[in-house]
């Protein structure tokens, strides 16, 4: 039985192989290494490049990865947006970089008024006792305190009149109503009249 023609060629291949192998190496012993270039020529020549077939290659379309969406911000309520106001550009102007915080200043009054001096006290539990029943009856009372010969005295004091015949009437009032004895008027200093003229 015969051999099929594509094992004949094959083997036709092969012989011609095995040929051309024994003969490189007949070469390389004859020349006996001497010639390094020509070894590399007979190696070269006895080379057997195999091809294997050719697949087709289909181009594909490269897509590149889409970057992460961030989500649009949602919509802002129609109550909150008629409460945001924005302020126009001649406002913002005329706004202060800083407001410094000042402590309030008492005001200072434009005159020196006049009070009464209703009476002095050494406690003073006897001067608030006057001056909460002139309180009650309607006076603007206040009280202060001095030194005289090393005792503190509570003074009871009201106010505040314009003019020193004004003053002089209530305090005549004053001392029949309360049965005192000499209610007197003078011009407080301009500390005091700041601190309890209100």
């Amino acid at each position: 039985m015969g051999l099929p023609s594509f094992f004949k060629e094959k083997k036709v291949l092969i012989i011609i192989i095995v040929a051309l192998v024994v003969a490189g190496v007949a070469a390389f012993l004859f020349l006996g290494g001497s010639q390094p270039a020509e070894e590399e020529e007979v190696a070269v020549s006895t080379r057997v490049t195999i091809q294997a077939p050719e697949v087709p290659v289909q181009p594909q379309e490269i897509i590149p990865e889409k970057a992460a969406e961030v989500p649009a911000p949602a919509p802002m309520p129609k109550e909150v947006k008629k409460e945001v106001k924005e302020v126009p550009k001649a406002e913002v102007k005329a706004m202060p970089a800083k407001e410094k915080k000042r402590a309030p200043t008492a005001k200072k009054p434009s005159y020196r008024p006049w009070v009464i001096n209703v009476a002095s006290f050494g406690t003073k539990a006897q001067a608030d006792e006057l001056k909460n029943a002139l309180k009650k009856d309607g006076y603007k009372v206040y009280t202060t305190e001095f030194f005289k010969d090393g005792v503190k005295w509570h003074r009871v004091r009201v106010g505040f009149y314009k003019s020193e015949a004004e003053a002089g009437g209530v305090s005549k009032k004053i001392a029949s109503s309360y049965k005192l004895a000499k209610p007197w008027v003078v011009r407080p200093a301009t500390s005091e009249t700041a601190k309890y003229m209100k």
